[in-house]
């Protein structure tokens, strides 16, 4: 599962509610937004993960989009870590986590530590 891409679209609504065109973060998000477009106009998403990531859009959270689809919470986070890396794949570079840990490893922490954040990170 890719932990940026996913921090991206949960923050999303929020990022783009004040546009930036000179944020590094608002313009991510455009690029994220086209990335999953092109995607959905090259049928690569499924009907469920187009579900779920317009719900994330939207600000809904795992328990919430779990209602509102009438799927369990465990499918919605499936789902979601499926449709992040693919995400993360497509887009590459800065969106992928290896980025992520170089830039630890940039701020003095060393590989394990940045795995340790990260793990934290995605059981919270």
């Amino acid at each position: 599962m890719s932990i940026i891409i996913r921090e991206y679209i949960k923050a999303m609504p929020y990022i783009l509610a004040k546009p930036n065109i000179e944020s590094d973060v608002y313009n991510n998000c455009l690029l994220i937004q086209k990335c999953v477009n092109d995607m959905k106009k090259n049928s690569l998403i499924s009907k469920i993960e187009e579900d779920v990531l317009v719900a994330l859009f939207k600000g809904f959270n795992f328990s919430e989009i779990s209602r509102l689809l009438s799927l369990d919470r465990k499918t919605i986070l499936t789902v979601t870590n499926r449709i992040t890396d693919r995400i993360a794949f497509i887009l590459g570079g800065d969106f992928s986590d290896p980025s992520l840990i170089q830039v630890f490893e940039e701020m003095g922490y060393k590989e394990s530590d940045s795995i340790s954040i990260l793990s934290r990170k995605e059981h919270k």
